[in-house]
């Protein structure tokens, strides 16, 4: 039998540890004030090909990768993270915006999102062993930085995971243990900000760089 938690106030996520052959099912949640142990599955669509992605099995490098994306970040991957804000409605709602990354062979970064799934305060979506990092909201009522329960699902998952807010874009890295803030308050939309952020980082970051911005 799958078993899952739900945790606490601010944004979680769920593990379940899935059956033979099924990938695990996860949930961010903009949650309540009360713990409890639920299981809940999500049937969405893959959303890249296997065949088209890059899989790593160390942590550390996959960490590397994860944080990597800061030196690729497009148009394509800030049309992601826009449609994510929108979900929120921009902060102001509960409702949570997902952003799943992955690097393709070919060395681009390409964002996916399950949309609105028409839940409370949650979002639903299908592990894939694939995902690089993951990126999502937090309401502006919040504070911006990754929760603990975002920090435990970085270490569980062995990712990067960034929130997006108004009040800037952080990252947790479960290698270090650190946030960093990346982009001032909704400078992650714009690619002007993106330009000036690589030219800082000239050379690709990894998991021990600094990246502040």
């Amino acid at each position: 039998m799958p078993l899952g938690f739900r945790i606490l106030p601010l944004v979680s996520l769920l593990f379940l540890a899935g059956i033979a052959g099924a990938q695990t099912t996860a949930s961010f949640e903009a949650g309540t004030n009360r713990a409890e142990t639920s299981v809940k599955f999500c049937d969405l669509n893959r959303v890249v090909s296997n065949a088209d992605t890059v899989v790593t099995t160390g942590a550390s490098s996959k960490v590397t990768l994860g944080v990597r994306l800061l030196n690729k970040v497009d148009d394509d991957l800030i049309s992601q993270f826009k449609k994510a804000w929108t979900i929120s409605k921009a902060g102001f709602d509960s409702t949570e915006g997902l952003v799943l990354v992955f690097l393709l062979q070919d060395g681009r970064y390409v964002g996916r999102s399950p949309g609105s799934t028409n839940e409370f305060e949650q979002v639903s979506f299908k592990w894939d062993p694939a995902t690089i990092a993951i990126v999502h909201t937090h309401p502006n009522s919040i504070n911006p930085r990754p929760s603990r329960i975002d920090q435990l699902a970085a270490e569980k998952l062995g990712i990067p995971v960034f929130t997006i807010t108004s009040r800037g874009m952080y990252v947790y890295n479960p290698i270090t243990m650190q946030t960093s803030r990346v982009m001032a308050d909704q400078d992650w939309m714009d690619p002007s900000k993106w330009a000036k952020w690589i030219a800082n980082h000239h050379t690709p970051v990894d998991e021990y760089s600094d990246l502040s911005y």
